[in-house]
């Protein structure tokens, strides 16, 4: 599987205009802040790995926050990967909390504790998913890591391989290469 790849500009786009919901459901409460140079909108990357990410930033990080809430994103690249880094200023977590948290990521079944089964929104399960799916695509030595302050914010680390291409366009390329 592909899992749905599509260029970093159209998922931008998409979460853009999902934030404008939140900004009118939280009263311009959070910004959004996307500091990616032109030459990587092109880049490709699978669908659905930002959008949860900057959900659980506002749900988990922002919501308490009455003004000046804001979530970033922010692309790293270095000569073999993309690193797309998802920060905001809310609440952080603590050490053990942190710790808890990227087990659960690292670790190989997901499931729900009793905790997020009560969360009636039941986003715990997004990171260790989309770790996952960059695993199954890309290898494991890519996935999701956490950092975070209590007090300060949190900053969710997604890396992938910076010049990914499916199996269907490398045949594409070889075909025009053959030609």
């Amino acid at each position: 599987t592909t899992g749905n790849m599509v260029i970093l500009q159209q998922e931008i786009a998409c979460i853009s205009n999902y934030f404008k919901l939140i900004e009118v459901r939280y009263d311009s409460r959070f910004s959004l802040s996307v500091e990616i140079p032109k030459e990587l909108w092109k880049c490709r990357v699978p669908h659905l790995i930002i959008q949860p990410v900057v959900e659980n930033a506002i749900f988990h990080g922002l919501e308490e926050k009455l003004e000046g809430g804001k979530v970033t994103i922010d692309i790293i690249v270095t000569d073999k990967n993309l690193i797309l880094m998802i920060s905001d200023n809310g609440k952080g977590m603590d050490v053990d909390t942190l710790k808890e948290l990227n087990a659960r990521i690292q670790s190989n079944n997901v499931e729900l504790d009793d905790r997020e089964e009560r969360n009636q929104r039941n986003t715990g399960i997004a990171l260790p998913n989309i770790h996952k799916r960059i695993q199954l695509l890309f290898g494991e030595e890519y996935g999701v890591n956490v950092y975070s302050t209590a007090g300060q914010g949190t900053d969710v680390e997604i890396t992938i391989p910076a010049n990914y291409k499916t199996d269907r366009e490398k045949d594409h390329e070889e075909r025009i290469a053959e030609n």
